[in-house]
């Protein structure tokens, strides 16, 4: 499925479209997989640059919450206490419980990070919740902002080949820069 035919389908719903514009990124935050960055250039696409950007950041942001809620909800279950014990999860559950909400904000605000991962560890943490609600709120309307800008300039970018090689390098740059944070927020 290409953004074209997420589009096409979005047009074709007529009123309905920002509701398959949120539903998208809502479902991304159970599915991880899902491309996030391509449904919020869609959306900037078809609804522009603010409106895009806002269904965007409201299905990510409450499809977050949710997950965080339910992982709350079952934090002492068996099936929890076996998550919990993988190591990657103590190193971070221990580094979210001593040194606060700052380097979950952080990582939140660059679009590579996995948030799904952010959403389980603060689920499990001994953060409140309306802390984290606060925390997301504002680190994915950086995020779907980033996101969003950058799509929008899709078409211009790619008339020109020193944009796209500028857009390559901000990229990877800020995929590199999320990697470098998450390494040594989990250490």
């Amino acid at each position: 499925m290409s953004a074209h035919q997420i589009e096409q389908w979005m047009r074709a719903m007529g009123d309905y479209g920002d509701i398959l514009g949120f539903l998208l990124p809502f479902l991304e935050s159970f599915i991880p997989i899902l491309p996030m960055f391509v449904f919020v250039f869609v959306n900037v696409d078809t609804f522009g640059l603010f409106l895009g950007i806002i269904i965007s950041w409201l299905g990510t942001f409450l499809g977050s919450f949710v997950v965080f809620l339910i992982i709350r909800y079952f934090a002492n279950t068996k099936f929890m206490d076996k998550v919990k014990e993988r190591k990657e999860v103590q190193k971070f559950l221990g580094f979210v419980n001593h040194q606060g909400v700052t380097p979950i904000f952080i990582l939140l605000c660059f679009p590579f990070t996995p948030s799904s991962l952010m959403n389980v560890v603060a689920g499990l943490s001994q953060m409140k919740r309306q802390t984290f609600f606060i925390i997301l709120a504002v680190s994915n309307l950086i995020a779907m902002a980033l996101t969003g800008i950058l799509g929008r300039e899709m078409h211009s970018i790619l008339e020109s080949p020193i944009r796209v090689v500028l857009v390559i390098v901000i990229l990877a740059g800020l995929w590199i820069i999320s990697r470098k944070l998450e390494r040594r927020f989990i250490k």
